[in-house]
């Protein structure tokens, strides 16, 4: 019985730092509607650095949306390093393999992009972005 009041407690006692970490990713997707990708990086650092999200989902799609931001910034190394975070939390969304592509396009890394490229046409092979950059680099017929 101990042990179950001290899990309410604790759990009780972090319910403010989660809900103020949930607020900062509202944050972070409302600049990032704005189209303001500094602020966006801010909140969803602080919500990652927090350590408060209990749930992976919320974390992937935290680190998901602050790599995009990041990508936008032109700060690709930055936005892979999220990628790499959001893949190891979601490994089977092809998605997060996608836009770790597109970074390592930008970045000048043909050949770990072209990785990426077929990991994300392995888990979606029917869309049809992966499949116009499968094309475009004579991946696909």
């Amino acid at each position: 019985m101990r042990i179950i009041l001290a899990l309410f407690v604790l759990v009780g006692l972090s319910l403010p730092a989660a809900a103020d970490a949930l607020r900062d990713i509202g944050l972070g997707e409302a600049a990032m509607d704005r189209r303001d990708f500094d602020a966006a990086v801010e909140a969803y650092s602080r919500a990652i650095d927090s350590g408060d999200i209990f749930s992976d989902l919320v974390r992937s799609q935290a680190h998901f949306n602050r790599g995009r931001s990041y990508f936008q910034l032109r700060k690709f190394d930055q936005a892979i390093a999220d990628f790499d975070v959001f893949i190891g939390l979601r490994p089977n969304y092809a998605g997060g393999y996608y836009n770790r592509f597109i970074a390592y396009e930008q970045k000048g890394d043909g050949q770990q992009a072209l990785e990426d490229l077929k990991a994300a046409h392995r888990l979606q092979p029917d869309h049809p972005r992966i499949q116009a950059k499968m094309r475009d680099h004579g991946l696909l017929d």
